[in-house]
């Protein structure tokens, strides 16, 4: 590279030899795209954990206000997998709901996305299925966690003072 840069002085005095490699534009150019995935990722993350917080105040209030209705159905005979069955429907509409609302919404933000690249791919269908997968595993896990604690108690402690 000196002897480049002492050829370049020598044939141009007026302007300065000024040099860059292509695999230093090529990472100077993604480096605000490596910044926003990075931001985006953990602001992700963080959703998901406030959605779950949120979820769990949601369950663990619905459960609370139907918590002699729990303890009546124990007390009938109803056993905890179908307790769990019953009160968990009505989150999982409510997740299905929100997946198939938020399916047209992604697939437009992320073709709008796409645009901005010179190489645009097309976007798989199977990251949208496997995306509500795991977002509706999440969702379940915490409704099925609050919906299992209220379904062990024993139905004494619920039906005391009726």
């Amino acid at each position: 590279m000196e002897k480049i840069r002492t050829k370049w002085e020598n044939i141009e005095e007026i302007t300065p030899f000024n040099h860059s490699l292509v695999q230093d534009i090529f990472n100077n150019q993604y480096k605000t795209e490596d910044k926003f995935s990075t931001l985006f990722i953990f602001f992700s993350i963080l959703a998901v954990f406030i959605s779950c917080l949120g979820l769990l105040g949601l369950s663990s209030f619905m459960l609370e206000n139907r918590r002699r209705e729990i303890g009546i159905r124990k007390v009938m005979g109803s056993s905890i997998g179908a307790i769990i069955a019953k009160f968990s429907v009505d989150f999982t509409r409510w997740s299905i709901l929100g997946t198939l609302i938020s399916w047209p919404i992604a697939y437009y933000s992320l073709n709008e996305l796409l645009n901005f690249y010179a190489y645009r791919i097309a976007m798989p269908w199977f990251v949208y299925f496997i995306t509500a997968l795991v977002t509706f595993t999440i969702s379940l896990a915490t409704i099925l966690l609050q919906t299992y604690k209220a379904a062990r108690t024993n139905p004494i402690e619920t039906l005391k003072y009726e």
